[in-house]
């Protein structure tokens, strides 16, 4: 947990390096009892998270999902929000049918090279109480079978594991021994499948009691993706400027200076580690809109009415962003890339810009700019 630093923690890492795989666009051979050989690809370098969010009537958003194809080849990997496995009969489900099609055109797109782009799934549980049935009482072997079958139809590249974080699970007795017969289990018959955790920023940041012994988990993971998406509420002072500051005077309010003094203290494994930061903005109340709505399209369109009530990045901060991916992480996820301005209502004459910035901070290239996202 939060008792040592990464500088002493390295060497020890690096000392298992044979059971280290590399980031994506790196494969290597995972070796154990097997004979078998497996490559693994693991998310990290600039990755984008798309949404599908949509509305049939047409009336406060568009009615169709930006197309795959139409998404930039930057993209070094995508990642879906997922699907649902049922304790009941363990079938893997996404929340509609309509999203099953946007995962699979996901999985079969293709770069300028005609390479596909791996592709990323949320995996989760209706509940926490699934959750916990799951790994201290379900058949994992069963299981296994049936996340073998779901990739062998969706070719997905790797699992995200979402809704364990930040509850009480880590306090239950045998916890980690029942989860890591879990992932074990589930690797066993998927060698090429890479297996992720999903970690809240905010309460890392916080310290928050519920948080995971990194000890325990740091070997049987491949990634742990942080969650900046929920890393502050947007408020009159995070405006211009978004909820990742670089530092912030005031307690109230987390910083990135703040996550990365917890994560220094911390054992987590540094070469684990993707951070998802927000490309599109962040509304003071999100309930009052539909998810398709919230993008730089909209708040350009109507900036008169949302700029006071709408937390969106400058250029700054996403070239900083980028950075403080380049340095202390393997890669970032963009969230979400088809909610930027697909109309090119910025007038940036990119209709992804913000992932552009992110990206050029994190390749350490010229900063992108655009005058609708400057400081006012």
């Amino acid at each position: 947990m939060l008792c040592q630093s990464h500088d002493f923690q390295l060497e020890d890492i690096n000392s298992l390096s044979d059971e280290n795989t590399e980031v994506l666009g790196n494969m290597e051979p995972l070796r154990g009892n097997s004979t078998q050989r497996s490559f693994q690809i693991l998310l990290g370098g600039k990755s984008c998270r798309y949404s599908g969010f949509y509305e049939e009537l047409n009336i406060l958003c568009h009615k169709d999902v930006v197309k795959v194809h139409k998404l930039p080849e930057e993209c070094e990997s995508f990642v879906f929000k997922g699907v649902t496995c049922s304790n009941a009969d363990y079938n893997i489900m996404t929340p509609t049918n309509q999203d099953l099609e946007y995962l699979q055109s996901l999985i079969n797109f293709k770069d300028k090279s005609d390479e596909t782009t791996p592709v990323f799934i949320f995996y989760t549980r209706a509940s926490i109480r699934d959750w916990y049935n799951a790994l201290f009482h379900g058949n994992h072997a069963l299981e296994a079978q049936k996340v073998k079958q779901f990739v062998s139809e969706h070719a997905v590249k790797g699992l995200i594991l979402d809704g364990i974080d930040g509850t009480d699970l880590y306090t239950a007795e045998n916890f980690y021994q029942q989860l890591t017969n879990y992932i074990k289990t589930i690797k066993t018959i998927n060698l090429d499948l890479s297996i992720g955790f999903y970690l809240s920023a905010r309460n890392f940041s916080m310290y928050n009691t519920n948080m995971p012994d990194f000890s325990q988990i740091n070997g049987i993971f491949d990634f742990f993706l942080f969650d900046f998406l929920t890393f502050n509420d947007c408020t009159d002072d995070l405006l211009r400027g978004g909820i990742t500051p670089d530092q912030s005077p005031d307690p109230n309010i987390l910083s990135l200076t703040d996550f990365i003094t917890t994560f220094n203290l911390s054992i987590i494994d540094p070469q684990k580690v993707v951070f998802e930061f927000l490309i599109s903005p962040k509304p003071k109340n999100e309930k009052e809109f539909k998810p398709c709505e919230i993008s730089y399209n909209k708040y350009c369109e109507h900036y008169k009415d949302l700029h006071s009530s709408w937390c969106i990045d400058d250029n700054e901060i996403l070239y900083k962003k980028g950075q403080f991916a380049r340095k202390y992480s393997k890669g970032f996820v963009a969230s979400y890339i088809d909610l930027v301005d697909r109309e090119n209502k910025c007038n940036c004459d990119d209709k992804y810009i913000t992932f552009s910035i992110l990206s050029s901070g994190y390749e350490g290239g010229e900063a992108k700019t655009c005058d609708a996202l400057k400081i006012a």
